[in-house]
C-alpha cells in the first residue's frame, strides 16, 4: 500500500528517495564506481610517432536476448608512459554472432595492429561464442580471468584516481 511504500522510501538515500517518489533524476556522480571526471577525457591520442605503442582489444557480449549487443573496448599503453592507459575506443555493436565479433576483431587489428591480447568476457553463454570464434576464423580471443573482480576493480579505481587511465 501507499504508506508502507512511504515508509520504505524513508530509508533510501535522499537521492534514490527522490527518484522514485518524486521523478527527479539528478547526475549522481557518488553512485558510480567508476569517479571518471573531465580531467579524465582527451580529444586526441597523444603523438608520439611510430612505434612504441601496444594495443588490447576488450569484447563483453550483451545479456539481453531480445536486444543483443557486443561492446568492443580498445586500450592503449606507450613505451614512454607505461603506467598510464588510453581508452582508445569503445563501441556497442547490434548483435553477437561470432561471424559479427571475428569481422569486427579482424578490421579493427588492420586499424591498430596486433594486440596483445583479445579478452573476451565469456560468462553465460560467451563460451560457446568464444570458442566459436577461436575456431572457425582462428581468431585468438581469451577469456576473461574473472576471479577477484573486486580486487580488480579497486585497481582500477585506483589508476582513475591517479589519472592513470584517459578516455579519448
Amino acid at each position: 500500500d501507499a504508506e508502507s511504500y512511504r515508509r520504505a522510501l524513508a530509508e533510501l538515500d535522499a537521492t534514490t528517495r527522490a527518484q522514485l517518489e518524486r521523478g527527479e533524476w539528478v547526475d549522481d556522480s557518488g553512485a558510480r564506481i567508476y569517479k571518471f571526471t573531465e580531467r579524465h577525457l582527451i580529444h586526441e591520442a597523444p603523438d608520439w610517432g611510430e612505434g612504441g605503442w601496444k594495443y588490447v582489444l576488450g569484447i563483453d557480449l550483451g545479456a539481453s536476448e531480445a536486444n543483443p549487443s557486443t561492446a568492443f573496448v580498445v586500450c592503449g599503453w606507450h613505451a614512454q608512459v607505461p603506467h598510464a592507459v588510453w581508452v582508445l575506443e569503445a563501441r556497442l555493436f547490434k548483435g553477437g554472432e561470432p561471424d559479427d565479433i571475428a569481422r569486427r576483431v579482424l578490421a579493427m587489428r588492420e586499424r591498430f595492429g596486433a594486440f596483445e591480447s583479445v579478452v573476451m568476457d565469456e560468462g553465460a553463454l560467451g563460451k560457446a561464442i568464444g570458442n566459436a570464434v577461436r575456431r572457425r576464423h582462428a581468431v585468438g580471443v581469451e577469456p576473461a580471468d574473472k576471479r577477484d573482480k573486486d580486487g580488480q576493480r579497486r585497481v582500477l579505481i585506483g589508476a582513475i584516481e591517479r589519472g592513470e587511465v584517459m578516455l579519448l
